[in-house]
């Protein structure tokens, strides 16, 4: 996939009937953003993260470190590697 929009605030925080209200968060000061994907293409063969993390070429990556973010920067090298690796 690729982002085609920029992060921005998610609007189901501030709502109260969505599973995804965030009392603590304000229009002011939101503490969720989301971003809009495209879809680009599905891997021949997936890349699981226990994969990922034994590869000495990916070990620097932000997966890697903190694998509990959602949306992460992925270098160029990165992404060529992984795409070879999928391939």
């Amino acid at each position: 996939m690729a982002i085609v929009k920029a992060a921005y605030p998610d609007p189901s925080q501030f709502n109260r009937r969505s599973p995804f209200f965030d009392s603590a968060s304000t229009r002011e000061d939101p503490r969720w953003v989301q971003v809009d994907v495209q879809y680009k293409q599905t891997f021949p063969r997936p890349l699981a993260l226990e994969a990922i993390r034994q590869l000495p070429a990916l070990g620097g990556m932000v997966l890697v470190q903190n694998s509990r973010l959602s949306v992460q920067p992925v270098t160029p090298a990165e992404w060529a590697f992984i795409l070879r690796r999928a391939s």
